[in-house]
């Protein structure tokens, strides 16, 4: 009585498609250990990002590589027909390709974090451009993947292809105009600066931190929470005030007297905001608060004060706007000066 692995299907025995499940096997078994490795030399290198991430990024192919491999070493077992055998070298060549496609994926993360650790030492511009980096690579690698899998399909070689892909390229490039129009946006944006993550601008009466920059667009998140995108190609042609980059913040304050009021009163006023605002907080020596009495020609006479505030930080501004209102009050109370609501006064010329 024949044994199991005598059994034959088509050309080959049993025996011949257990060493090809066997040479799977060991290979996914020698993958996963190989993985188990890596990614355990990625956890000591932990201080080491550059270092750490290619570990790891190698770890993530381990498997697929290993698999691609078992697979190529198994099919060597079996008794191919003329045309199996040309089957059999496309898949092989398409899995090898797909394997090193998602090698080269993953090592992507190696460069990424290499940028990051140089753009650290630069401006929070250098930083934005990390995850363009790493989307422009893995673009790359997923188009280069693209054309290596066509030529093995079709058997034509790369520059027929693109030869080919002539007329449809132009096709497509008409169709993504916008597209394309916002990517050239970006570049424009990222190569001129006019602001940076986590700064504050404010576009079209929009306003709000930078979250983040794409190859598409820009978000920025309002003051009401939500989530504004901005398509590049736009924003790039827009006047955009780069609120977080001001030196800071200058407050004008406009106080109307009554029109009665004696001029020693005035005086007295005068000198009442000065001492508040004498080397008030925030500061800077080379712009000093300046204090007027402005305007005489309307109803109410006009006390004007200017001040500065640094660093322009909006919360810490606004608090200590509250202690001058509160200090301005109290002292003009205790000097028996009152505060009147402003009259507008309309300027009409006549002709002739």
């Amino acid at each position: 009585m024949n044994s199991w692995i005598d059994v034959t299907w088509g050309l080959n025995e049993a025996w011949r498609f257990g060493a090809l499940a066997v040479c799977v096997l060991v290979a996914l078994v020698i993958g996963r250990l190989l993985r188990g490795a890596l990614l355990a030399a990625a956890r000591r290198r932990a201080a080491h990002p550059i270092v750490a991430a290619a570990f790891t990024a190698a770890a993530r192919a381990t498997i697929f590589i290993a698999f691609v491999i078992g697979l190529d070493s198994g099919v060597g077992f079996l008794r191919l027909g003329a045309a199996a055998v040309e089957v059999a070298q496309t898949v092989r060549s398409l899995l090898l390709t797909l394997a090193l496609a998602w090698l080269g994926w993953q090592l992507v993360d190696v460069a990424s974090a290499w940028f990051r650790k140089l753009s650290q030492r630069g401006s929070r511009a250098d930083q934005m451009l990390a995850p363009l980096v790493r989307n422009s690579l893995r673009a790359i690698v997923m188009l280069l993947t693209l054309l290596q899998v066509a030529t093995q399909l079709s058997g034509k070689p790369v520059t027929s292809l693109l030869a080919g892909l002539g007329i449809g390229g132009l096709a497509l490039a008409l169709a993504a105009q916008e597209t394309i129009k916002n990517l050239f946006g970006s570049m424009v944006i990222l190569a001129d600066k006019p602001f940076e993550l986590g700064d504050v601008i404010r576009v079209d009466g929009l306003e709000g931190p930078v979250e983040r920059i794409g190859f598409r667009s820009t978000r920025i998140r309002t003051p009401d929470g939500f989530l504004v995108t901005l398509p590049n190609g736009e924003l790039a042609n827009k006047t955009i005030t780069n609120i977080g980059q001001r030196n800071g913040i200058r407050r004008v304050i406009t106080l109307a007297l009554p029109g009665d009021l004696p001029p020693a009163k005035m005086q007295r006023a005068l000198e009442i905001v000065k001492e508040i605002l004498r080397d008030h907080e925030g500061q800077r020596p080379d712009l000093p608060p300046r204090v007027h009495f402005s305007d005489i020609s309307s109803p109410a006479l006009t006390l004007q004060a200017m001040y500065w505030y640094h660093p322009a930080d909006n919360w810490p501004f606004m608090a200590h706007a509250e202690q001058v209102n509160l200090a301005i009050l109290q002292k003009f109370n205790a000097e028996g000066i009152a505060l009147v609501a402003p009259t507008a006064v309309n300027l009409v010329g006549k002709s002739g």
